[in-house]
């Protein structure tokens, strides 16, 4: 304002200073009274300085105003980024926004600020300048941001709002959480089947991968990449032998990674245990046969491992196992028994989660594991051979597929027949073997029988006395049913009747030879008035039936005559005698004939009976009361025959030879021997036989020093 009539007023000239004067030099337009002066901005205050010219020429002092502040702007702001960790994807980890605030008047005096995920916002949040520069950290989120400000300055000017450039900004790790699906539980706490599925999160820049690792410890390092569908991740747990637990580490878009998580844990099985076989142990045999067979059954189980087995034997293509097995490191062995067909092994194995196999079967064997045997074994003889014969023999598997003979066993010989026959034998003692062999090829146990070989000609007296004379040769022929055959023999009988000492114990002792000559042809049965008697019968019943008779029933048998004539050729007459009582008509039940002293018969004229004396021929049939079982004499003339010694059995079954008593038993057929020599000086034995050409009945004598006597006892 200028104090001066404004009409005088030529012109104004000021300054302005930050001083505390300054020289005017400006030329001023004046309104009035007042000229305005307009302070630009100066953050220091500025003051005027005018001196003002009349037209007179007067000029006035140099007048300064006060000092004033002033601010023609509005502060500003400039972002740029205060500090980062950068991630991946175009994201951040971390990051803080810098504004540097300015302004070229009165200074800064506040700020606020706002983070947004759009183009801008209000902001709101007061700032702490420090240096000029507000920081403000961006948080996490899942989109980009930015950070907006304004500033106000301390004429209370403020900014715009201005805001930085977005950026995508993570800084919180990934996370992971556990669940299980697919759970089947099993026995023993074990799942047959599991899953675990696995719930991943990120708040920030979302997740990009992730891995896993599947481990029966405490820990592990996740290194296999997982597949993450919707926020999660499947995992199946295999089969294992321990408990397992899963351990996630995921990463997000950011990079940043999570630590690793872990499961609970648990035990699965997801697998089936298996069996197998195969033989432990055999023993083989012949023709697709076993002697001994044992079967191993291999168990494994990849996971909780095996419980139990069972098993079955079968002769089909398959069974149900119902036999508890007793299992040792995960195998058992059953042995395989013998059978006549094939069999097989079948079997299943459960592990400790319950799992049960399917039923698996070993191939078929054919097991024989007993030897065959035989019941019996015997032998006979025939001159130089001896013939083995096997009964009873049997196998109840494979099957007897042949027999073996062995002599004195040295080597043994193979046949499919159950007898053989050694042949071109000298003499002597053998001991013959045989046994079986089944088709298997087991040999089962032999047997053994001893058997002497004679090798035989029983027409040579030689020959027949070394026999009959050797106790051991004489009991073998006998053993060897070769006893029956040789008393047929005239010259073995004759060597039997000098041996008489050796053979007369055995013959006593053995109901085989007794029976032997029971049967022998020289005992051989004739009929006689419709009976069968021996050939030393004929005279039994009365004297008249030792001679013809015109009855055609009481005939003197041909056969017998002929037979007596040739039995007893060159020897005294061999007699029958018999214990007293015993029926009549048994064929030794025999006397050969009855006479007393001074008796005699005519015997050439079958009309004529000459009784001398008290001379009478009983009946054979008052055994054991006082008859005559012998009667030792000569001729004395044609048709008389007399007895000069006479021997009698008495009731109680005793004979006596020239003071040797035998005494018939009632136990068996025996045989004694005794040299008997009459004390008469010229023996004649004599025995009747038919004349068949001219019908007379005649009698032989047959001379002798000694008369055996030959006593069948029963």
């Amino acid at each position: 304002t200028v104090n001066t009539d404004a009409n005088q007023i030529d012109r104004v000239i000021s300054c302005t200073t930050t001083g505390n004067t300054c020289e005017p030099t400006t030329i001023t337009t004046v309104n009035g009274n007042t000229f305005d002066i307009a302070l630009t901005n100066n953050s220091n205050g500025q003051r005027v300085c005018a001196r003002v010219l009349d037209k007179s020429g007067n000029i006035s002092e140099n007048t300064c105003s006060s000092l004033y502040y002033v601010d023609t702007n509005n502060p500003g702001a400039t972002w740029s980024i205060g500090s980062s960790t950068s991630g991946s994807n175009g994201w951040y980890k971390s990051m803080t926004l810098r504004a540097n605030v300015t302004d070229n008047g009165s200074g800064v005096s506040s700020a606020k600020y706002c983070v947004t995920t759009s183009n801008t916002c209000t902001p709101n949040q007061n700032a702490t300048i420090s240096n000029g520069n507000v920081n403000v950290p961006l948080g996490n989120n899942s989109k980009a941001q930015k950070a907006c400000i304004r500033v106000t300055d301390k004429a209370g000017r403020e900014s715009n709002v201005i805001c930085s450039t977005a950026y995508k900004v993570d800084t919180t790790n990934p996370s992971a959480s556990f669940s299980t699906t697919n759970a089947t539980k099993g026995s023993n706490d074990w799942y047959k089947s599991l899953s675990i599925v696995t719930t991943v999160s990120d708040n920030g820049s979302g997740i990009a991968s992730a891995k896993y690792c599947i481990t029966t410890g405490s820990s592990c390092t996740p290194n296999t990449n997982a597949t993450v569908s919707n926020n999660s991740i499947t995992m199946n747990f295999v089969s294992n032998g321990s408990a397992q637990r899963a351990c996630v580490q995921t990463i997000d878009k950011a990079g940043r990674t999570s630590s690793t998580t872990c499961s609970g844990t648990y035990k699965v099985d997801i697998n089936t245990p298996s069996i197998s076989f195969s033989v432990a142990s055999s023993t083989s045999g012949s023709n697709g046969w076993y002697k001994a067979l044992s079967i191993k059954a291999s168990l494994s189980d990849i996971g909780s491992g095996v419980a139990g087995a069972k098993y079955c034997i079968t002769t089909g293509s398959t069974c149900t196992p119902n036999t508890n097995a007793s299992i040792s490191n995960n195998s058992f062995t059953v042995s395989i028994g013998g059978s006549s067909s094939a069999r097989r092994i079948c079997g299943n194995v459960t592990d400790k989660s319950g799992r049960v196999s399917s039923t698996k079967c070993s191939s078929a064997y054919k097991v024989d594991t007993n030897n065959p045997t035989i019941s019996s074994v015997s032998a006979t003889t025939s001159n130089n051979t001896i013939t083995v014969k096997v009964s009873g023999g049997s196998d109840s598997h494979s099957g007897i597929q042949k027999y073996q003979y062995s002599k004195n066993g040295s080597s043994w010989v193979s046949t499919t027949s159950t007898s053989y026959t050694f042949s071109g034998l000298s003499d002597g003692t053998y001991t013959v073997y045989a046994r079986a062999v089944d088709k298997s090829g087991r040999v089962g146990s032999s047997k053994s029988v001893k058997v002497t070989v004679v090798v035989e000609n029983p027409d040579n007296y030689t020959w027949s006395k070394d026999v009959a004379c050797n106790a051991t040769k004489f009991q073998n022929v006998i053993n060897n049913g070769k006893f029956a055959t040789y008393i047929e023999h005239q010259q073995f009988r004759n060597a039997m009747y000098d041996c008489a000492k050796t053979t007369e114990p055995i013959l006593q002792n053995s109901t085989t030879a007794q029976r032997a000559l029971l049967a022998s042809s020289r005992f051989q049965l004739v009929s006689v008035n419709g009976k069968s008697r021996t050939a030393s019968e004929k005279c039994r019943d009365s004297w008249d039936e030792c001679r013809y008779s015109y009855e055609e029933d009481l005939y003197f048998d041909d056969a017998a005559g002929a037979y007596m004539n040739v039995a007893y050729s060159g020897k005294a007459l061999v007699l029958s005698a018999s214990s007293p009582n015993k029926v009549k008509g048994s064929p030794f039940n025999t006397v050969a004939w009855e006479c007393e002293y001074d008796n005699y018969k005519v015997l050439n004229n079958p009309n004529v009976s000459v009784e001398i004396g008290n001379c009478e021929y009983e009946s054979g049939e008052r055994y054991g009361n006082g008859q005559a079982l012998l009667c030792v004499g000569e001729a004395v003339r044609d048709g008389d025959f007399r007895c000069e010694e006479q021997y009698y059995m008495d009731g109680a079954g005793r004979l006596d030879l020239n003071g040797k008593e035998i005494k018939a038993n009632e136990t068996g057929f025996a045989t004694e021997f005794f040299d008997f020599v009459p004390s008469v000086g010229a023996v004649r034995v004599t025995q009747y036989q038919k004349d068949t050409s001219s019908g007379y009945d005649y009698y032989t004598q047959y001379r002798s020093q000694k008369v055996y006597i030959q006593i069948f006892k029963i």
